[in-house]
């Protein structure tokens, strides 16, 4: 059967003639049973062997030896990844970080990713936005079944819709620097009802420290988050608050050095958000 792969079974003598003799192989790292020849592959190491079965003098007869060549071959193992995911499109290149066995090709789907087949690099300029699924194939060889293992990348065009995440911001979108951005919005903005009673106060800000006035827009004494950003969308400031059995909390240190201007303080619980302007003076 060889050549074989190591990992794992084992690799049987096919001997005709005198028995009673013994093995050993050359250079060491072949597990091999000395009476009965059997290979143990799981414990053995890839490499080219030479087997020699012995049989002592004996009987007025003189020693006799045999040799035949063993070749192991490793089992393929491997991963990869595009550590950059999701990539825009239009200019550079990704590249693909593997690990474990080369020797392998590349391919993508479906059709519209430009990737090397040798080296996995992906052609940022002429391939299309979309999700894709990039496969390393190592064929079959040396005894060894052959292996695949699969990864996905996304690309995005500049410009395209997306999602950030935040209920807070509108029109969403891929920026030139392929992160999904959305505008503030300016005013108020409300979601989950009863959105006029929580208060900021005092504002405009002199002071330097912000009180909460919830009223009953969330369970008495339940957590919030409160962010603010500059009218750039700037995050600022972000911090959990905790509103006592009066609905109330503060004081809330606003951070040293913020200047003058107006900000946007988006406080939330759960699924509801309220969004006030905020004035520092």
């Amino acid at each position: 059967g060889s050549p074989y792969c190591t990992g794992s079974g084992t690799a049987t003598v096919t001997r005709t003639g005198t028995g009673g003799g013994t093995y050993s192989a050359s250079p060491s790292g072949l597990a091999i049973n000395a009476n009965t020849g059997t290979i143990n592959l799981g414990n053995s190491t890839a490499g080219t062997y030479t087997v020699t079965y012995t049989i002592a003098a004996s009987g007025g007869c003189s020693a006799f030896s045999t040799t035949a060549t063993v070749v192991l071959g490793n089992a393929p193992s491997a991963t990869i990844a595009y550590a950059g995911s999701p990539y825009c499109t239009g200019s550079g290149t990704a590249t693909v970080t593997r690990t474990g066995t080369g020797g392998g090709t590349y391919s993508a789907s479906p059709a519209g990713l430009v990737v090397n087949s040798n080296t996995g690099t992906i052609n940022l300029v002429t391939s299309a936005a979309g999700v894709y699924t990039v496969a390393y194939v190592i064929a079959a060889g040396n005894g060894c079944a052959g292996f695949s293992t699969t990864t996905s990348v996304t690309l995005y065009n500049v410009g395209d819709p997306c999602d950030d995440g935040d209920p807070a911001t509108v029109n969403d979108t891929i920026t030139a620097a392929c992160t999904c951005e959305g505008l503030i919005q300016v005013g108020i903005a409300t979601h989950g009802g009863g959105a006029t009673e929580p208060l900021l106060y005092p504002n405009p800000n002199g002071i330097g420290v912000l009180y909460v006035d919830a009223g009953s827009w969330v369970e008495r004494g339940g957590p919030m988050e409160l962010e603010i950003r500059d009218v750039t969308g700037r995050l600022v400031y972000r911090a959990a608050v905790t509103l006592g059995t009066e609905g109330q909390a503060g004081p809330v240190a606003l951070p040293a050095g913020m200047v003058r201007g107006t900000y946007l303080a988006r406080l939330g619980s759960g699924d509801r958000f309220l969004v006030q302007r905020l004035v520092v003076q």
